[in-house]
């Protein structure tokens, strides 16, 4: 799955394959956001997080994921469009 490479890559350091499973228009901005966090990144994505569904809406889809952190869960959505390219990619996270 698309949102678990990402977390896998960033967890081994490899930002740029975790940034390649961005859209072109998405992927500048993450990788910098990715870069700055530095050493920070595995911390953030080291912890608890489960898929908790996925919608498909004509060529989107929409993961939605919960995080369990030390206050309460956390619940997020990553949002998946076709690029270019057909090959479906995150756009928003």
């Amino acid at each position: 799955m698309i949102y678990s490479n990402v977390l896998d890559n960033l967890k081994a350091g490899n930002i740029s394959a975790a940034a390649s499973a961005f859209t072109n228009t998405a992927f500048g901005k993450y990788r910098t956001a990715f870069m700055q966090a530095g050493a920070g990144m595995n911390a953030r994505v080291n912890g608890s997080s489960v898929v908790k569904s996925v919608r498909l809406i004509e060529g989107f889809a929409e993961i939605i994921v919960v995080r369990t952190t030390a206050q309460e869960p956390v619940r997020y959505s990553v949002f998946l469009t076709r690029d270019g390219d057909g090959v479906w990619r995150i756009d928003k996270f």
